[in-house]
């Protein structure tokens, strides 16, 4: 999903006449804070395919991998898109919060195959099926994604995609300090 959004940003960035060139331009702050927290799921995934070692910190490595994108979002504030990008971090941060380090799913809205995966407890280590005791139900994963087979999202992802969208368009119609207009 947020790929699509990039990509739709992309687009309409384009067709308002904007420059992808203009992306080079924006001055971002505190690239480590992504890499810090991309770094952290990606421990989590490795260690669910293989090691196993995590288990009884995953919940913790997961919500805290959601606080340097925060830090990343705050520290870039002023640039439009950031709020709603850092709106969806935190609807997603709260809903995992709440339930003990685990994004609640939906379930029956995947595809059979993914169904029997998930609830074995194979498809994912930072996801549950949603059950009596999920907390914040409304911003658990439970929209459905019609074109992928695996895709539920969350409001929270909604929000982020749309600020995603904005911060590319934004971006690239935005001209670069450096370049003077031709009269």
């Amino acid at each position: 999903m947020f790929l699509e959004m990039i990509l739709l940003g992309m687009i309409i960035g384009w067709l308002c006449r904007g420059s992808i060139k203009n992306l080079e331009h924006l001055s971002l702050s505190g690239f480590t804070y992504i890499i810090l927290a991309f770094s952290m799921q990606a421990l989590l995934w490795i260690d669910f395919f293989t090691i196993k070692a995590l288990i009884s910190v995953k919940p913790y490595i997961h919500i805290f991998s959601y606080l340097p994108l925060l830090v990343f979002v705050y520290l870039n504030r002023k640039h439009r898109g950031m709020l709603p990008i850092g709106v969806g971090i935190l609807l997603n941060l709260l809903v995992i919060t709440a339930n003990s380090g685990y994004m609640p799913v939906d379930y029956t809205k995947l595809s059979e195959t993914v169904q029997e995966d998930f609830l074995s407890g194979e498809e994912s280590p930072i996801h549950i099926p949603i059950g009596e005791e999920t907390r914040l139900l409304l911003l658990s994963d439970i929209v459905k994604v019609p074109y992928k087979k695996r895709g539920v999202i969350s409001i929270g992802d909604i929000i982020l995609a749309g600020g995603l969208l904005i911060f590319i368009h934004q971006g690239m119609t935005t001209k670069s300090p450096n370049k003077k207009e031709v009269s």
